[in-house]
């Protein structure tokens, strides 16, 4: 069970043992059947999303695969089976962005990962680092970007996206420990161009509170670099090397 769905869960659980404790007062006060009714709704209600968050809690399915981005990391992000975090570091005088992630499915997928500043910060630029991954894989795609001067030393906060295809199917969910649900991020398919017109409204990504990172980026990293750079990929691991281990 997703970070988000566990928080609605919980506001409707509160929300609705509230409306029920209150309309129960006014419904005994007034002797309102209409009242009783919506008393009662409101309670089943509350009833029904703390037991739906009861059973995500304690259920757990056994874990058959290594978890390293949680060996590796304490937090991360999730997209439809895909966990990851994004952190940065300078390489050769190149302010470059990482990428770690782990495949949750037993299917080669195909990911975006955008970053959005803020309005404070909106000449950032907008990087999106894009990678193909073999199924359940674990591992690192980087991509170098240019920084401007003013930039520079400074701490800049982002919104984070992503998106996820999975081209020959979902297949089986191989670890199910969930991170931080992030919202989608456009560049994948024709929902993406939906969310596009809805995110320039919103200034967030669709319809999910946007998770947010904050990157500390060195003085003294290049402001500009050409050629174009482009997304290197290195995959640690992989479900056909944990299948052909005795």
């Amino acid at each position: 069970m997703s970070e988000l769905r566990k928080a609605l869960l919980v506001i409707i659980f509160i929300a609705g043992l509230i409306a029920a404790l209150l309309l129960l007062y006014f419904a005994d006060e007034k002797h309102d059947s209409l009242l009783w009714v919506l008393a009662i709704s409101s309670g089943l209600l509350s009833i029904g999303a703390f037991s739906w968050l009861l059973v995500g809690l304690l259920r757990r399915e056994e874990e058959k695969l290594p978890d390293f981005l949680g060996e590796k990391f304490l937090n991360w992000f999730d997209q439809d089976g895909l966990s990851f975090t994004v952190r940065a570091d300078e390489v050769d005088g190149v302010f470059c962005l990482h990428v770690w992630f782990q495949s949750r499915r037993d299917r080669r997928c195909r990911a975006v990962v955008a970053l959005r500043p803020g309005r404070r910060n909106k000449g950032f630029g907008n990087p999106k680092i894009e990678f193909e991954a073999p199924p359940a894989a674990f591992g690192c795609a980087s991509l170098p970007i240019a920084v401007g001067s003013e930039f520079q030393g400074r701490d800049i906060a982002l919104n984070i996206g992503a998106s996820v295809s999975w081209p020959d199917g979902n297949g089986k969910l191989v670890r199910f420990q969930e991170g931080m649900e992030v919202g989608s991020a456009p560049g994948i398919d024709r929902r993406d161009r939906m969310f596009m017109a809805g995110a320039a409204m919103s200034g967030g990504f669709g319809f999910v509170i946007p998770a947010t990172i904050t990157l500390s980026v060195p003085e003294g990293v290049a402001s500009t670099i050409s050629p174009e750079p482009s997304t290197t990929l290195e995959i640690s691991w992989e479900l056909a090397s944990f299948c052909s281990t005795p």
